[in-house]
């Protein structure tokens, strides 16, 4: 499956004036970094100032719930598409389509325009080239569980949005059994479970690990760092269960 991106000003421009019209109030699950860019385009382009707030997806989740009544905000960027379903089937959303998206594959939007995909990132195994030949790069997430890997392979913890929405995956793909089955099988083989997706690829770029399971953006970033860093894209070709491609959304909060 390949991401599909989308330019995220044009998700954020609509017609007519916001609830404050002096103001708009992005929360965001994306780092600044990620989206000061766009935001700052936007100022430029229709003399609105935005206002961020920048935190994890399920914190900020958490507070557009307890804001139900009295909205504080107007958009809403989130990491992965799970908690804007969340939010859409709990009526804290609102319905908008982009001309934009039109080009957004199905999967990646919601079916009523409650939230859109703005970019895609994909469940990838990054290794260290000077630690793994080329004959032993795995070509599947399954391979992970191998024992010549014991102790080597490193993975955020479910802390991060994006490991808890692949083990929702593997479960609705492999089934819970089996699932379950692989998780022992890579806990008995000593995966290493950090704290977030950054100290994935640093280690692996470091050398202190040799895989990692991680977001596809981090392989580009270990890139820029200098690291020697290969990535795989797994279990493709008719016989494989594809990769995770879990899309960033943007979507406009019920009563903003």
């Amino acid at each position: 499956m390949c991401v599909q991106t989308l330019a995220a000003v044009g998700l954020l421009c609509w017609p007519g004036e916001p609830a404050r019209a002096s103001e708009l109030v992005v929360y965001s699950g994306r780092k600044e970094s990620a989206i000061k860019p766009v935001v700052e385009l936007f100022e430029s382009k229709t003399g609105t100032k935005v206002a961020m707030k920048v935190g994890k997806t399920s914190g900020l989740a958490n507070e557009i719930v307890q804001e139900r009544h009295r909205p504080r905000g107007d958009i809403f960027i989130a990491t992965e598409a799970g908690v804007c379903e969340t939010l859409a089937r709990q009526g804290l959303l609102e319905a908008y389509v982009s001309s934009n998206a039109r080009s957004v594959p199905a999967e990646h939007k919601n079916s009523s325009g409650l939230w859109t995909g703005i970019s895609g990132r994909a469940r990838v195994i990054i290794y260290n080239k000077a630690l793994v030949r080329d004959g032993d790069i795995p070509s599947s997430v399954l391979d992970l569980a191998h024992p010549k890997w014991k102790g080597k392979v490193a993975i955020a913890a479910t802390r991060e949005r994006t490991t808890l929405a692949w083990l929702s995956a593997l479960l609705h793909v492999m089934g819970e059994a089996s699932a379950k089955a692989y998780i022992g099988r890579l806990v008995e083989n000593d995966l290493k479970i950090l704290p977030d997706n950054s100290d994935v690829w640093r280690g692996v770029g470091s050398g202190e690990f040799t895989l990692g399971l991680t977001n596809s953006p981090n392989y580009y970033l270990a890139l820029e760092a200098g690291l020697p860093v290969g990535v795989v894209y797994p279990d493709q070709g008719p016989k494989g269960m594809g990769v995770l491609v879990n899309p960033n959304t943007v979507a406009i909060m019920k009563g903003a």
